[in-house]
């Protein structure tokens, strides 16, 4: 793997479904904690085009309804398996059905209060509470 010369741009959304429950799944890459699902914006990839290819290829789920919320750093932070620089760039969203990928291994529709019970990675948890104060 070659170094990292810039910060990668990724997009993540909160995803709610019609009961107003929010998704999360659990993410080796993320050390097995909660997370929502996202990832990288290719070169020449509007942020709308990458996030419904992301969410559709680790969930299966068909997104709509796409809002911007917040946009965070990430520098080098061991809480990720690897040693990144990202900018999240966070979204929220609304969709249907679920199929997960390889990069997650569990998946919950929760509640706020739910959320504060798991494990859930740093970063997730601070979107989450962007979400609730906006």
């Amino acid at each position: 793997m070659t170094e990292q010369k810039y910060p990668e741009p990724t997009v993540g959304p909160l995803i709610f479904n019609k009961k107003g429950k929010f998704f999360l799944m659990k993410s080796p890459k993320w050390h097995n904690k909660w997370v929502i699902p996202g990832g990288h914006i290719e070169l020449g990839e509007k942020m709308e085009d990458a996030i419904k290819r992301e969410i559709k290829e680790e969930t299966g789920l068909e997104i709509y309804d796409i809002e911007y919320l917040c946009t965070l750093e990430f520098i080098f932070d061991p809480i990720f398996v690897k040693k990144k620089h990202f900018i999240f760039i966070n979204f929220t969203a609304k969709t249907k059905n679920v199929i997960l990928n390889h990069e997650a291994t569990d998946y919950k529709w929760v509640t706020f209060e739910e959320a504060e019970s798991l494990d859930v990675e740093p970063y997730t948890l601070e979107v989450i509470n962007k979400y609730k104060k906006k």
